[in-house]
């Protein structure tokens, strides 16, 4: 059986800058988790969005959740897959990803591209 990767929680959500990003893309589903202007990551007790949100603070989505909102409002699906036993890649109809060392900078990879995509329509 493959051993699965223990991961933190914090891995789990979209970094500051991509947050910010997608804030900036119109992102404002609920989330359980936000930056705050310094930047610190914090777990919340609810699910809040842009509108129960201070001003000063970013939403911090799942990865999960950005990539549900991208396929949903822009119909984009990224489909990240095994290059090889140790290696990760992704692709979108025409574009394909570099090879990346893990999952997690795979996933990464996507969500700019995903962002760049919107930005350029």
């Amino acid at each position: 059986m493959e051993k699965v990767k223990k991961q933190e929680v914090g891995s789990l959500f979209v970094s500051y800058e991509e947050a910010l990003e997608l804030k900036e893309l119109g992102f404002n589903e609920p989330c359980i988790a936000t930056y705050d202007e310094d930047k610190e990551f914090e777990i919340q007790d609810f699910e809040q969005n842009y509108d129960t949100f201070p001003s000063h603070i970013i939403a911090a989505p799942l990865y999960q959740q950005a990539f549900r909102w991208f396929r949903e409002k822009y119909n984009i699906h990224i489909r990240i897959e095994k290059y090889n036993e140790t290696k990760w890649w992704a692709n979108w109809g025409s574009w394909t990803s570099e090879i990346y060392d893990s999952y997690e900078e795979t996933e990464l990879a996507c969500l700019k591209k995903l962002i760049e995509i919107v930005k350029n329509k």
